[in-house]
């Protein structure tokens, strides 16, 4: 993975430093060459830092045509490449440099926009056609990769990080509505908590010229309907695709000879079939990465320790304390741009920084199964007496009367929320209902109604928690800080349609999640794995004594300095908070410090970006 930024200028005008300024602001995604272009027009400019998997220099970007008059700028990886630069090169085309990020600039040339069809990988890009006066940038389509944008002085700015549109001078400002919005556990697509800052939404291109900005869908996520539940393929036939597809999305990944890859390791099914996968197609040691926590209700690392042995991979453990989560909290919170809500982004952050100093460069992770295949508890429907709360009356409309666990427990959250915000952010917000926000923002006509209970909740999960938190938390913002790229197989988009495909019957069954997967999977894992049950990758809460340094930590942060300027919370009610969190169960505690979490991610924001108040 690298870092993309551009600059597009209707009228010209362009200061080279602000681009310096953004390239600068990314380094830790691109450490070995940075370079820019500007258009001959002088109304737009490319710029670019690289990451090197397989060659150190190689890929060096914007990659420019031949007439020097469109330039692209990529993030990311395309995969199965070959046969469209076979192709593209019968219809004349020359390829110059040999990286698949040359792609987009001919398929550009020949097909126009409507070429993003033939792309499959992780990606983010920006083209300029300086011949139309036209930028051309997108998403994948699950949105791994992420891409910002900001209009600012009449000129659009994008980049890869939200941090590098501030230091080319996009003002930082806060958006008081989202910071609200997801307080209450509703996360926008393509939203942020910054005024003007904008995501390009997954499965979407933008188009602008003419100084004006479109969005386009380009691809979602299509579950089967439920008037189509008749399974086209035997049980044993479905496997068979679904493996098939699996294992092509995992070759896929795996870095051409020369580059030093390895995986990440849990306990789960997940991150053990990538394991299991990969150590089948490369026959040989694969590098695995765990993670050991000192409570044994949250630390997986005994299975994922036995899952390596099964394997023959060589383990790599890094043990996370309640001293190390404090220690690179605020670290981890910078990089991420948003707010947290478990530690557990902390320990992916540490053990990215254990895989770089390692050697590493490129990670094959198991994020993703449980969005396609139904993993997740919460994804499933809620108990009735969850369910009362006249705020859900909405989703319940839309959702066939039923509601996921984990919209229900939002609802179920939303008072203690409202005790830790200022007056003034309730006062402004109070008739916002944040559920009707969020349907609002769906295509529940096209995507949602018709299909099957779970896989209505399955899809608002990947357009909202998946796309605009749990990829970047968990992903690309707690890897790339330590210029780590990494590969999801399972987020494969041909994976995902074939089993999309299927109806859910095929795909999940009763008590028993993930059906298919584990199914698929069942050649490349162990039976301790395959029987497993699903293990949610969290950092523990602090100990119920009170004394550990995590907890001291977030009452350091929510009592400082950074706490006045915020313009969100009641100081004193958020102080309370802290304190009354020793007291309460386990189960509790980890709810009760998520709030906490969510305070203290904000103060760091303040802290690292001084936003001003809206």
């Amino acid at each position: 993975m690298c870092g993309v930024v551009a600059i597009y200028a209707p009228h010209g005008g362009i200061e080279p430093t602000a681009m310096q300024d953004a390239m600068a602001a990314l380094h830790h995604r691109g450490p070995d060459f940075q370079d820019s272009w500007i258009a001959p027009s002088g109304t737009a400019m490319l710029g670019h830092t690289l990451l090197s998997i397989t060659q150190l220099g190689g890929g060096r970007q914007p990659i420019t045509s031949a007439d020097g008059r469109v330039a692209v700028s990529v993030n990311g990886e395309f995969y199965d490449f070959e046969p469209i630069v076979d192709d593209l090169t019968a219809k004349g085309y020359r390829f110059k440099t040999g990286s698949d990020s040359e792609l987009p600039l001919h398929l550009y040339d020949w097909a126009g926009p409507g070429f993003l069809h033939q792309l499959r990988g992780e990606f983010a890009f920006v083209l300029w056609d300086d011949r139309n006066r036209q930028l051309f940038a997108a998403r994948d389509r699950f949105g791994i990769c992420p891409l910002y944008y900001a209009w600012h002085g009449g000129r659009l700015h994008l980049a890869s990080e939200i941090k590098a549109l501030f230091a080319a001078g996009v003002p930082a400002v806060w958006d008081s509505e989202a910071v609200y919005l997801q307080h209450h556990g509703v996360l926008l697509p393509g939203r942020t908590l910054f005024e003007g800052v904008h995501q390009v939404p997954p499965g979407h291109c933008l188009i602008a010229s003419n100084a004006t900005a479109t969005l386009r869908r380009y691809w979602d996520i299509d579950f089967a309907r439920s008037d189509d539940q008749t399974a086209p393929l035997s049980d044993a036939e479905a496997v068979e695709r679904v493996r098939d597809r699996l294992v092509e999305a995992i070759r896929l990944r795996i870095p051409s000879s020369g580059a030093r890859y390895g995986c990440y390791l849990s306990g789960g099914l997940d991150s053990s079939t990538v394991l299991g996968v990969v150590t089948h197609l490369a026959g040989r040691e694969v590098p695995t990465f765990t993670i050991a926590f000192d409570d044994p209700t949250y630390d997986e690392s005994a299975v994922a320790k036995q899952t390596a042995a099964a394997m023959g991979a060589r383990l790599y453990e890094l043990k996370v304390t309640q001293g190390d989560l404090a220690d690179h909290f605020a670290d981890t919170v910078f990089h991420c741009e948003g707010l947290l809500g478990n530690g557990g982004s902390v320990a992916k952050f540490l053990l990215s920084r254990l895989s770089h100093g390692e050697g590493f460069r490129a990670m094959i992770t198991g994020e993703g199964a449980d969005e396609v295949f139904g993993g997740y508890e919460e994804m499933f429907e809620a108990p009735d007496a969850w369910t009362t709360d006249p705020r859900l009356a909405i989703v319940k409309r839309v959702m066939g009367g039923k509601v996921p666990v984990w919209l229900a427990a939002g609802a179920l959250m939303a008072d203690r929320t409202n005790a830790l915000l200022a007056d003034g952010l309730k006062d402004r917000f109070a008739d916002v209902e944040p559920l009707r926000v969020l349907f609002n923002h769906l295509d529940i006509e096209g995507q949602v109604a018709g299909r099957a209970f779970i896989d209505q909740s399955m899809y608002v999960w990947d357009k909202t928690v998946m796309a605009n938190f749990l990829l970047r938390t968990l992903g690309d913002g707690v890897e790339r800080a330590h210029s780590i790229e990494g590969r999801l197989p399972l987020l494969d988009h041909v994976l995902a349609d074939t089993a999309t495909d299927l109806p859910a019957t095929v795909r999940i069954r009763p008590g028993r999640n993930k059906h298919l997967l584990r199914e698929a999977a069942r050649p490349f894992v162990t039976e301790q794995v395959y029987s497993g049950p699903k293990l949610p990758f969290l950092a523990p809460p602090s100990p119920q004594d009170g004394t550990a340094p995590f907890l001291s930590m977030l009452f350091d942060i929510v009592s400082g300095k950074a706490m006045d300027a915020v313009p969100f919370y009641d100081r004193k009610a958020v102080l309370r908070a802290v304190e009354t969190i020793p007291t309460l169960p386990a189960r509790e505690r980890l709810g009760a410090e998520r709030l906490v979490i969510r305070v203290a991610s904000a103060c760091v924001l303040q802290d690292r970006f001084a936003p001003a108040a809206a």
